[in-house]
């Protein structure tokens, strides 16, 4: 079976217009709750997020900088489900 991952750099939006790089890899899909432990990592309530990079092992799937991070771990986590045949179409 081909791996199907989609890493993320999630970084802290208000630390990087400070100066500051703030962020973590991330390999989707990861639990909620490790999700919430990284971002309270890079920062905290109310901070915002965005994606400063990304890898995709399959097909040419584009991630904006502003990709809803749930929406994205949501997806790896369909993707992982789907079984080859499927996958392939």
């Amino acid at each position: 079976m081909e791996e199907r991952r989609i890493t993320i750099y999630v970084t802290n939006l208000h630390k990087y217009n400070s100066g500051i790089l703030c962020g973590e890899w991330l390999k989707l899909p990861i639990p909620q709750e490790e999700l919430d432990a990284v971002l309270s990592r890079i920062g905290s309530e109310g901070d915002e997020f965005f994606i400063t990079d990304y890898e995709v092992l399959f097909g040419n799937l584009h991630i904006s900088e502003y990709a809803s991070i749930q929406e994205l771990n949501e997806l790896a986590e369909r993707l992982e489900d789907l079984a080859d045949p499927d996958y392939e179409k």
